[in-house]
């Protein structure tokens, strides 16, 4: 009797436990913050321009029924929720808009889940473009998003 409690101590210490996580793979690199030109800058395929204030990436349209979010990295788990994956990840992401001037400290973030005061902070706008057969196509990013308890695509307002 003690050598099978023994034997059942010792697979229960060593069997590793429900919550313990496998070992994660070690991140891929960080792109780097290259400069292209006086007011131009990449980091990975975001494009940063200074001098206008723009930031520019390359996305992809998820099939996403019922938002969250707008975007999400492509390394993020949400694009079930999002209407479009952008080809960055989040630190990069984060290093183009401060090299645009963006300051976290303005930044209000919400402090629960449908949190009753709005975010603030620095004030951005969003568009999307892509080509078509009779040009580029420029939009805000509101066109593109549709509530159907108003039937409407939202209506032109602040991001930060």
């Amino acid at each position: 009797m003690n050598l099978a409690f023994i034997l059942l101590l010792a697979v229960l210490v060593s069997s590793p436990s429900a919550t313990e996580q496998p070992p994660a793979a070690p991140a891929p690199p960080l792109p780097a913050v290259t400069r292209i030109d006086k007011d131009l800058y990449a980091i990975g395929r975001l494009r940063i321009n200074t001098k206008k204030r723009e930031l520019s990436m390359p996305a992809t349209v998820n099939s996403a029924l019922t938002l969250e979010f707008v975007a999400n990295t492509r390394d993020g788990l949400k694009a079930y929720e999002s209407a479009l994956t952008v080809d960055t990840d989040a630190i990069s992401f984060n290093t183009a808009l401060l090299l645009l001037g963006l300051d976290p400290k303005n930044a209000r973030v919400p402090t629960e889940h449908f949190d009753a005061i709005p975010p603030s902070g620095d004030p951005v706008e969003m568009f999307v473009d892509w080509p078509t057969a009779k040009g580029q196509k420029h939009v805000r990013v509101e066109e593109l998003l549709f509530d159907r308890r108003t039937n409407q695509t939202l209506p032109e307002g602040p991001w930060v």
